[in-house]
Order: structure tokens, then sequence, then C-alpha cells
């Protein structure tokens, strides 16, 4: 399976240090309850030589400020409190930015007023687009998400899976339920959803053994972006486990510019801040196909002309964001049968589904002119797939046997 996932270097920094000493030191504490040999001196921090500046820094370097975001409490670092300094960072961006939010996340589990999951970042989104609709403003958001959830199982077995139960919350959170975002935001009046929101996945394709084969690219990410000009780059997923501060320890950076440059935003002239334009910049273009070394059976067509510098305009976000997920994804489900795909929503119309005859495998020759057509890895995220089958799971799985949180 192929995968997308950036990592962010922290060179020279003692206090994002101090944040894995402190859980270090936690956990070497109640070993010591069993082997009273174990030291808990904390490694020693290595002085970072100048001359090793010139293999992390470059003339691109930009100037940014940066806190250190965590999602801790007394069990992982012993501190008398818990900290989800991450939900506040997310919750507080979101609520206050003013033209889009850029998300790659591995999860997506937040909904609205549900006693099952707390984090409130589906709830700030939505308030957040309710505000752009009701005073007319031009406002996207991008959410990028795995296909399928990386867990072991099959959709429309027999036995039930801890893939189906990580992907019924998901579903549950974007468009499937009372407690959804997509529910919540048409109850206030948000008739097209998709004028604000794109929910997109990556895929790719390739020759195997001379049979033509397709597959998912997995997302592992957790970014946020907004307004080209805050990121937040670390560990955290979006669903409870990571956000709570009480459960899964995390760590995060919240990177603010202090170096900008002219570019524009809804058409109108815009200071961005160079790193996060930068990074925004570099991951659409990764994902249209734009980029040099890009895995040349997806890679746009010299003759298409795509500028991602204004990522707000409906020139780029109708006319070549959406316009292009949807084209990619209509091409794999003509040649492939893919799913998971919007035009299958029962368990039966999966099972007819899977047993149609592939143009892979019946014309290759037009399997490859249609897939030809294909620009970069960009697909929609199918929030229709299944949606008239309950996905919980069963009382007689081992799934069904545990709390559900162990999934949120």
């Amino acid at each position: 399976m192929a995968r997308h996932s950036f990592y962010c270097l922290w060179v020279g920094g003692q206090r994002c240090s101090q944040t894995f000493y402190s859980a270090m030191e936690c956990h070497k504490n109640r070993k010591t309850q069993r082997q009273q040999c174990l030291s808990l001196s904390c490694p020693q921090i290595i002085q970072f030589r100048s001359s090793a500046q010139k293999i992390f820094f470059s003339p691109e370097t930009q100037r940014v400020e940066v806190q250190v975001l965590r999602s801790v409490s007394h069990w992982s670092t012993l501190i008398d409190k818990t900290e989800d300094s991450i939900q506040q960072a997310y919750v507080s961006l979101i609520a206050n930015s003013r033209h889009y939010i850029y998300i790659e996340n591995q999860f997506f589990v937040s909904l609205i007023n549900s006693p099952d999951v707390n984090n409130e970042i589906c709830r700030v989104i939505c308030d957040r687009i309710i505000r752009a609709h009701r005073e007319n403003e031009t406002f996207r958001v991008f959410i990028l998400i795995p296909l399928l959830p990386g867990f072991e199982g099959d959709i429309g077995a027999t036995s039930y899976s801890a893939l189906l139960a990580v992907l019924h919350w998901t579903m549950l959170s974007i468009a499937k339920g009372e407690h959804s975002m997509v529910e919540n935001l048409r109850l206030a009046g948000v008739d097209n959803v998709q004028k604000y929101i794109s929910f997109c996945s990556l895929r790719t394709w390739d020759l195997l053994c001379g049979k033509m084969v397709t597959e998912l690219v997995y997302i592992h990410s957790k970014l946020l972006i907004v307004d080209d000009l805050y990121t937040i780059i670390g560990s955290a997923n979006i669903n409870d486990r990571s956000q709570a501060g009480n459960r899964d320890s995390e760590v995060c950076l919240l990177i603010t510019d202090h170096e900008f440059i002219d570019t524009r935003m809804n058409y109108q002239p815009y200071k961005a801040g160079k790193f996060a334009f930068s990074l925004r910049k570099r991951l659409m273009m990764e994902h249209l196909g734009l980029l040099e070394g890009t895995y040349p059976r997806v890679k746009a067509p010299s003759t298409v002309q795509i500028n991602v510098e204004d990522p707000i305009s409906n020139t780029f976000y109708e006319d070549i964001w959406c316009r292009i997920a949807e084209s990619n994804t209509r091409i794999y489900e003509e040649v492939f049968k893919v799913f998971p795909t919007n035009l299958v929503e029962t368990f039966d119309e999966l099972l007819a589904w899977r047993a149609e005859s592939k143009l892979a495998d019946d014309d290759q020759d037009a399997a490859k002119e249609r897939l030809s057509k294909l620009v970069g890895f960009l697909v929609e995220f199918p929030v229709n797939f299944l949606r008239k089958e309950n996905l919980s799971p069963t009382f007689a799985s081992k799934e069904g046997l545990v709390s559900s949180s162990i999934f949120t």
C-alpha cells in the first residue's frame, strides 16, 4: 500500500525535548517498581554543532515562532492535571480562521453534541462554515483522510472487523446521522455543502505482472494549515484518543509565520506566511501530480495548467480541486470498479458492484486510455458509502465486546 506522510524536524530545541523526557521519566518510574537497577537519568542533550547547520538550513529557511502543544495527563507524564493544548489550538485556529482550513489526518472521528465522542473539532468547523454561509463569505475547508482505515478486515465479509468499526465512526462524523457535520450544516440551512467543504482522499494505479491494479494511498499525516499563516504538525489524530489529553499522549508544534510574501486570496492581494504557504502549496501540487518526479502514471499532463497559489478562488477550488477529484474518481470507478464508492449504499449493492466486470480486465488498451486522463492522486472521499447500513459493531464480535472508546 502506498503511503503519504511527512514529518517536522526540530533542531536545537531543549523545550521540545523536555516533553519527551518527562514522558520517559514517567514510564521509567513505573518500571522501577519491578526493576530496581533501572536508571532514571535523562539522556544527555547533545549540543547542536554549527558545522551541521548547512545540513538542515538552506537559503529558503523561514523565520517562525514555534509553540509546543501536548495531550498529556498524570498517567503519561505524572503532571497533576490534564493538558489538551493540542485540541485547544485546533479549536482556536479553526474558530478564528478567515479564509480556509486545510486538514490532512489519518483519522476523522469527531461528532457534534454526542455523548460518545467529545472533541470539539467537528463542531467548530461546522460553526465556522455556518458563519461563512450567513455572512456570504468565500470560505473553504479541505479535509483529506484515507479512503479506508488502515486495519485488517474485508468490507462485506461475514465477520466483523476493526476496519468496519473505525469506518462506522468516520461516517458518523462526516455525513451519517444527526451528529454528523453534513447533517448539522444542512439543518442550519447550508444546502450546497460542497461549496464550503471538500472531503478527499488519494489513489494510484500500476501494472503488476502485466495486470492492471489500483490501491489507495494511505494518508498518515497529522496536519492543520489555516489561512497560509498557521500550521500544526505532530502526532495527534482527529479523535478523542489524541485530543482529550487523558488518553493517548501526543505532541505537536504550532508554527506561526513571521515572514511573509505577496500572493492572492480570493483574487485579492494577500500577505501569506512563507512557511505555511510553501507547505500548503507543495502538498496541493503533490496531490495534483504537479511536482517534479511525480509517479508518471498519475503525473498531470503538460497541457494542464494549474495554479495553486489562491486556494479559495472559484477558479481553483471548484474548477480545479473539486473537478479533478470528481473526474479521477469516475475514471477509477469505470476502470477498476473500486470501492469505497458513493455508488454503493448497501452490502447487497456492494456484492453486485464487486461482481461487475472491470474494464481493466476486459480491455487494457481502453483502460489505459481512460487512465491517461488522470491528474494526480486526488479522488473524492465517498461520504455516502454504505450509508443505508448499520456499521456499528455487533455484540457477537470482539469489537462489540470492548468499549467504543477503543475506536474513538
